[in-house]
């Protein structure tokens, strides 16, 4: 409405006020002159517990002091801010190019300094608006020797803090003319985000910064000094502040705690750090507050929380075992997927590295120690080792650990994580696979050791007894006209070679694979086998057999067989025994092989690898799904002892081979 407008009556009552709100101000000045010095006090016990951020510099810019507060905005230690230039974290732009010499301009003509507005550089790298307000630093004399700065994140609400810097330079001006002390604190305090009060000793307010008015609601401070501060807290309050805050404040001159206050019709989170101001003489004379809206920090933390319990549950469930080894505390935490890994429960094992160390297998404690520590040494980051770990039953498991290690600033490890995983069973199978290797190898060398036995056989007996033969009846030929008497011996010579072969060809055939075998049968086989080994020189023998089969596949009554017969051979040739006995019996499906002799006996665990008769045994019975034990000692005597499957998996029925020696 245009004031013109206005009747006479109504224009002349607006000037009164006017003229009314004017006295008003002056008198308000006049009385901040009279309490100036009270004032100033409460502003240097204030500048000292404040929280807002203050540098100050030389008059070339160099940052000389810094408080703690600042670090909550730049992110920099104050270490790290001493000595470098006030704008070193100013973004590259006119702000940055014009502040050298606004500052010098200040010095020389000091003027009245105002805020100055740009981007800055946080620590992490983030940028964000950050308002300095500035004011001289003087000596005794007045002059200019730096200046102090207050420094305001103004990131979120610029727009509304330039409004509010107006009305904070304008109060700064007349404060300013009171007294230059009081000028710094309203400064500092006013241009805060952070919400920051004062009541005297009855809790009647006597200030709040326009962040506090914004956080309760209030339009202007003037609306809230004078009041008493229960009022703008929820109910309960009251009864806490007279219980645990007061009586924590009067005692130790401090007392923090979090409220949930409802604010503009919705529920808000805030810390409360209420502290103690004293007067020179030691009275408590002022009571301050800073309150923090920590809503967005309660959720933080609240999601961090959901988190770390999604965290907990996929660690928990994982399948391998964590661990996180604190190296600077000392301190492994395992988790519980882990203890349950190796049988232990949650209380029985300690959290030290040496007792993680005594748990190592003893054979490789020192090598897995010694890698750990050259790992440390070394510039890596992850690593993947496999060692044994001792179950809580006793056992030894065989793991694999991944692990990765976090660094300080200084290349020192600080953190090991990692895991553990259970491939015992994998390294059975390796060894399971190696074994079968070494079986192979052993099959073929001993393959290839009956060849070279059989052909030296042929070439030492039955070779040398057809050549003879050969020149009987070469000599035969020649003479039968001309010496008929010599021919005829001749004959009879080649005829006697001949038979001589022959039955070397059948002895040779029958170690092969004796005829009896394919046409009566293992039982008869064996039987046959202990005839021809009695002898004048030979132990006695003794042969039983209860089973139930008539007939066995080939494979089974070969490896029985073959068993019994390096058991007997190995027992009268190099036994030095005086008896023997043989026995084979039948139970259900499985048939029993036992061979035992009263001779010299021997050490089964140290024969020679060129030797394969009791390793040709062991891998029989194995390879057929059975077992062949060897008990022996020195004097003693030997048992051999072998279990064999009497039908075999996707094995034909047995009978007769279609072919057999003559």
């Amino acid at each position: 409405m245009n004031k013109d407008a206005l009747p006479v009556q109504d224009r002349d009552k607006t000037k009164t006020q006017l003229v009314e709100e004017l006295a008003r101000v002056r008198q308000e000045l006049l009385d901040l002159r009279k309490t100036a010095q009270e004032s100033m006090r409460e502003a240097v016990l204030l500048f000292q517990a404040t929280p807002l951020a203050i540098h100050g510099c030389d008059t070339e810019g160099r940052i000389t002091f810094v408080n703690i507060a600042q670090e909550d905005i730049t992110g920099y230690p104050p270490d790290e801010l001493l000595g470098t230039f006030i704008w070193d974290r100013i973004v590259p732009g006119p702000e940055k190019e014009m502040l050298p010499a606004y500052l010098k301009r200040l010095v020389v003509e000091q003027p009245p300094p105002t805020p100055f507005v740009a981007k800055n550089v946080r620590k992490n790298g983030e940028v964000f608006d950050v308002r300095i307000d500035w004011d001289y630093h003087r000596d005794p004399d007045g002059q200019v020797i730096g200046f102090v700065t207050i420094v305001t994140d103004i990131t979120e609400d610029r727009q509304a803090c330039a409004k509010l810097a107006e009305k904070i330079e304008e109060r700064t001006c007349e404060l300013q003319q009171a007294n230059e002390e009081l000028a710094i604190f309203q400064r500092f305090a006013e241009s805060s985000r952070q919400p920051f009060g004062m009541a005297d000793m009855d809790d009647v307010i006597t200030y709040v910064n326009p962040a506090l008015c914004r956080l309760i609601g209030a339009t202007r401070p003037e609306d809230v000094i004078g009041k008493h501060l229960i009022k703008y807290f929820p109910e309960g309050y009251r009864m806490r502040r007279e219980r645990e805050i007061a009586p924590a404040i009067l005692r130790d001159g401090h007392w923090e705690g979090e409220l949930v206050v409802g604010i503009g019709g919705k529920i808000v989170t805030v810390l409360q750090h209420c502290f103690l101001i004293r007067d020179e003489s030691g009275a408590p004379c002022r009571l301050a507050t800073v309150i923090t809206d920590i809503t967005r920090r309660k959720e933080a933390e609240e999601a961090l929380r959901q988190s770390e319990e999604r965290f907990a549950l996929v660690v928990q469930g994982a399948g391998v075992g964590i661990f996180d080894w604190d190296i600077c505390k000392g301190k492994v935490y395992y988790s519980p997927s882990w203890k349950t890994l190796f049988g232990y429960a949650e209380d029985e094992i300690g959290d030290s590295p040496e007792e993680w160390a005594s748990l190592l297998h003893p054979e490789e404690r020192e090598w897995v120690i010694e890698a750990q520590e050259e790992f440390f040494r070394s510039d890596r980051t992850m690593f993947t080792i496999e060692y044994r770990f001792r179950h809580r039953n006793g056992s030894y498991r065989w793991i694999t650990a991944h692990g990765t290690v976090v660094r300080n600033e200084e290349g020192q490890p600080c953190r090991l994580v990692g895991s553990h995983a259970d491939i015992t069973d994998r390294k059975l199978a390796e060894e399971a696979l190696e074994q079968g290797h070494r079986t192979l190898k052993h099959l073929l060398q001993s393959s290839d050791h009956e060849r070279q036995l059989i052909a030296y056989e042929i070439h030492d007996e039955l070779a040398q007894q057809l050549a003879a033969a050969i020149m009987q009846f070469d000599t035969y030929a020649y003479q039968k006209d001309s010496q008929p008497e010599l021919a005829a011996k001749a004959f009879g010579g080649g005829m006697a070679m001949l038979r001589q072969g022959h039955g070397e060809a059948r002895r040779l055939i029958n170690n092969v694979r004796p005829p009896v075998l394919d046409e009566s049968g293992v039982v008869a086989a064996i039987a046959h086998l202990v005839d021809e080994a009695r002898g004048e020189t030979s132990p006695e023998i003794e042969y039983a057999s209860d089973v139930e089969f008539d007939r066995l596949t080939p494979i089974l009554e070969n490896a029985i067989y073959r068993i019994c017969q390096e058991a007997l051979n190995n027992a009268c040739r190099h036994g030095a025994s005086k008896k023997v006995s043989i026995a084979l019996t039948q139970h259900g499906d499985v048939v029993d092989i036992d061979v035992r002799d009263d001779g010299i006996g021997f050490c089964p665990d140290s024969i020679p690898e060129n030797q394969f008769g009791i390793t040709g045994m062991r891998e029989r019975a194995r390879l057929l799904g059975g077992t062949c034990s060897i008990e022996s000692r020195r004097g003693k005597g030997t048992r051999i002892h072998a279990r064999l499957p009497a039908v075999l998996p996707d094995e034909p029925a047995p009978g007769r081979p279609d072919s057999h020696f003559p």
